[in-house]
């Protein structure tokens, strides 16, 4: 499953979002709480956006559930989009539970924490999961065999062909 949300404000997507946010503006703030809400902060409390990801967040977002291994339903992965890889590592940092290990895994490099949370800079996005979803990502953006794109599924390219344009 994959759930991507683009708010940067130069976007058509961005530009639609506000004009029914702008009707209903609680929504804006339980979409924003409910992001938040699936990542770590930095107290183990979710992040401020303002504070701490707006500093180096690109505007894109995007939630994933890639397959998990032993039997499981699946690893969530949250990603979003970086415009200052610094900023965003040090973000990364702040989440870690203690001191994070690095490892590499198909060439990239990947911090996991003592409770088993995944932080890497993948494709200008930050990803950060399960170690297993994190390498999943990686995996899918590698094009690592047994991975690829819905872009060229026939099966994925109807079912978008169906959605209306809005």
């Amino acid at each position: 499953a994959y759930a991507h949300l683009n708010v940067d404000p130069d976007t058509e997507q961005y530009e639609e979002a506000a004009k029914v946010f702008d009707r209903v503006p609680g929504i804006t703030k339980q979409s924003i709480g409910l992001v938040l809400s699936r990542l770590p902060g930095t107290t183990g409390a979710p992040p401020d956006f303002e504070r701490d990801i707006e500093p180096w967040f690109g505007g894109e977002a995007a939630l994933a559930v890639v397959p998990g291994g032993g039997g499981s339903l699946g690893e969530q992965v949250q990603l979003l989009e970086v415009s200052d890889d610094k900023e965003a590592r040090e973000f990364a940092d702040s989440i870690a539970a203690g001191s994070a290990g690095t490892a590499t895994y198909r060439g990239q490099k990947m911090n996991v924490d003592r409770r088993g949370l995944a932080t890497a800079l993948v494709g200008g996005f930050l990803v950060i999961g399960t170690q297993t979803g994190v390498q999943e990502a990686i995996d899918a953006a590698s094009g690592a065999k047994g991975t690829g794109s819905l872009a060229d599924d026939s099966k994925a390219r109807a079912a978008r062909e169906a959605l209306p344009d809005k």
